[in-house]
């Protein structure tokens, strides 16, 4: 998971990088926005990790999936360990921060920053215009999903 991280923040830096940074392009602005992409990465990757390893305590990757699996099946586990680790992970999906205003407000708040950014700063941003609300409806749509598989399980 921490390569991942590391991995998805070098793209974020490089790609910030790439849209974002005043030309002309130096080695140095290199430099600084992929060191803040890994930053950025780093502090994803501990609150990722801190976060599995309150649903998921010590369990070891193969018994993580199964009991998401089991979630997602909507049928309880045998094993004691893996049935309270799927019940902690039904629990968080059911959660009120999963709900539809939530991501309106998000993905609405990041639309927005996307129309000002391309007018003021770059028209690459106007990417954003189409990402978003494109983002917005597959993390919507994946999240219903879980919650439904998620009350069925705890049902």
């Amino acid at each position: 998971m921490w390569l991942r991280s590391q991995i998805a923040g070098l793209l974020w830096g490089g790609f910030m990088y790439l849209f974002a940074a005043d030309e002309p392009h130096t080695v140095t602005q290199a430099a600084v926005y992929l060191a803040g992409g890994m930053v950025f990465g780093l502090a994803f990757w501990w609150l990722t990790r801190s976060q599995e390893r309150r649903l998921f305590g010590d369990l070891s990757d193969a018994e993580r999936a199964t009991a998401t699996a089991a979630v997602r099946a909507g049928r309880r586990p045998e094993d004691p360990r893996l049935r309270d680790a799927a019940t902690r992970l039904a629990r968080r999906w059911t959660r009120r921060g999963t709900r539809p205003a939530y991501h309106v407000i998000v993905f609405v708040f990041f639309l927005l920053l996307s129309i000002y950014v391309a007018i003021d700063v770059t028209p690459w941003s106007w990417f954003g215009v189409v990402f978003w609300p494109l983002a917005g409806w597959l993390s919507w749509r994946t999240e219903r999903g879980q919650r439904l598989a998620a009350e069925r399980f705890l049902s």
